[in-house]
């Protein structure tokens, strides 16, 4: 892979594009918001100059093209409403994790599956990518009937995977494969 430009992914709602200082604001409202966190396996942001450092992980990673994470805002006013990204680009096995968070005020409206499959449609036939994967926590039961929507498929679970919350915790992964690769 090797972008010139960061990729930018317009929909009919959305326009998927890199983070912005004036994103800021809302990348803090949504990324410290224990209910829009509580899946995403991380702590809530606690003081709004770390999305400085963010912004600054998220450019250096497009730099180095080891990951995009793409802004996800509303075409018709251009608010950020959430992030997608697709990481670990730089292997010889033509794969990518994914990641998606989208802010609570918009779930259930088919945000997701727009901003998701259109990411997808651009990681298979743009970048050429064979298998895209996420792992979700099993009890994000929300979130598997998504992932499960768009096509991906469980292909196991993780046994104590990950430490959150003061436990750890199991892990399911699921896949989706790029058939015509």
């Amino acid at each position: 892979m090797h972008l010139t430009s960061f990729p930018i992914i317009s929909t009919e709602h959305l326009v998927l594009r890199n983070h912005r200082r004036e994103d800021k604001d809302d990348y803090f409202a949504l990324m410290s918001d224990p209910l829009a966190v509580r899946y995403f396996g991380r702590p809530v942001l606690t003081d709004v100059g770390q999305v400085d450092d963010e912004f600054e992980t998220i450019q250096s990673g497009f730099n180095n093209q080891t990951f995009i994470k793409w802004a996800i805002t509303l075409k018709s006013d251009g608010r950020y409403i959430g992030s997608i990204g697709a990481w670990d680009l730089k292997n010889k096995h033509s794969r990518a994790t994914l990641s998606c968070i989208i802010s609570p005020r918009y779930w259930g409206k088919n945000i997701g599956v727009e901003a998701l499959t259109s990411v997808i449609r651009y990681l298979f036939e743009v970048l050429k990518l064979h298998r895209l994967q996420i792992y979700v926590d099993p009890a994000n039961e929300r979130g598997m009937k998504f992932f499960h929507k768009i096509g991906f498929e469980s292909e196991g679970r993780l046994r104590d995977y990950e430490y959150e919350y003061g436990k750890f915790i199991d892990i399911e992964i699921l896949s989706l494969i790029n058939k015509k690769s």
